[in-house]
């Protein structure tokens, strides 16, 4: 055989292959991929249970210093108190 029938026939040999590498590879890294985005998820989830609860105990706080009846969302101050701290 010449050089270039080798040459083909290692081109389509490598062609016919590639495709099944690529599926090989991607059932491998399918579990990866889906466990990365449940750890996303999972990370979104803890922050908003976070931020809840933060948010309660700010109430809870705030309803200490100033008694409820003076104290909702309809006071002027409100928004101000419910800003975080800048760093």
């Amino acid at each position: 055989m010449s050089r270039c029938a080798v040459a083909v026939v290692s081109f389509v040999a490598l062609v016919l292959a590639a495709p099944t590498r690529a599926d090989y590879l991607a059932g491998r890294a399918g579990p990866l991929v889906e466990a990365a985005h449940a750890e996303r998820r999972a990370v979104d989830l803890g922050r908003h249970i976070s931020r809840t609860r933060w948010n309660e105990l700010l109430e809870e706080a705030l309803y200490v210093l100033a008694p409820k009846g003076r104290w909702s969302p309809e006071h002027p101050a409100w928004p101000a108190a419910r800003e975080p701290w800048p760093n």
